[in-house]
């Protein structure tokens, strides 16, 4: 049917706007990039975004080898989105135009030399980045970490959020470069629900 590629940095807000959607369109099925990359990698058992994944297996994640990740990026699971692409089913995969890695660093590491790959505009129909104020991201995260809701890590700086934002505006400019206009968009997340009717009239266009 389709397969819909949301980017954003961490508490952006894309799982909160996926889970929307999924009201809207039950029909709908959520996965992550960094959860399938899990899957392929054997750490754990399925890739659909209603199984909780815990903070030792995105460790696994972070310290898996870049080169390994690049393969397995190219093999299964390129097969697994082309799957998903010609299903009977609309897909949302959540990603990201550059990672960041944090748990257990004292300052990020960003990868941008890991492109996003060529070919996601083969698999892809829509393209999505989520962008939101970096202080309402600095408040998520802060409420997230305080409540014990989720660890993303030592990431919860103004400097850091505003830092790595600007590296995946850069990385979107290059990947939208030789796209149809109708095909991708940025969706400003300050209002949630306004956001998700964007994003659910684009997907439906």
């Amino acid at each position: 049917m389709s397969l819909e590629i949301i980017f954003g940095i961490n508490a952006s807000g894309k799982d909160t706007i996926a889970k929307k959607l999924k009201k809207i369109d039950n029909e709908i099925q959520i996965t992550s990039e960094s959860r399938l990359l899990m899957y392929h990698l054997g750490y754990i058992s399925s890739f659909y975004f209603e199984n909780p994944i815990n903070k030792e297996d995105y460790k696994k994640l972070e310290n898996t080898s870049q080169e390994k990740i690049k393969q397995i990026t190219k093999t299964s699971y390129k097969q697994t989105l082309e799957n998903f692409r010609d299903s009977n089913i609309r897909y949302v995969l959540l990603s990201h135009l550059v990672f960041a890695l944090a748990l257990d660093k004292n300052k990020p590491i960003y990868l941008t030399d890991r492109d996003v790959p060529s070919w996601y505009n083969k698999v892809g129909n829509n393209f999505i980045q989520i962008i939101c104020n970096a202080e309402e991201i600095l408040r998520r995260r802060i409420k997230d970490k305080n409540n014990n809701t989720r660890d993303r890590g030592n990431i919860d700086s103004f400097v850091e959020i505003t830092k790595h934002q600007n590296l995946c505006n850069i990385k979107w400019e290059k990947f939208v470069k030789n796209l149809p206009k109708n095909s991708y968009i940025i969706i400003e997340n300050n209002n949630l629900k306004r956001a998700v009717n964007m994003i659910n009239k684009f997907i439906n266009k």
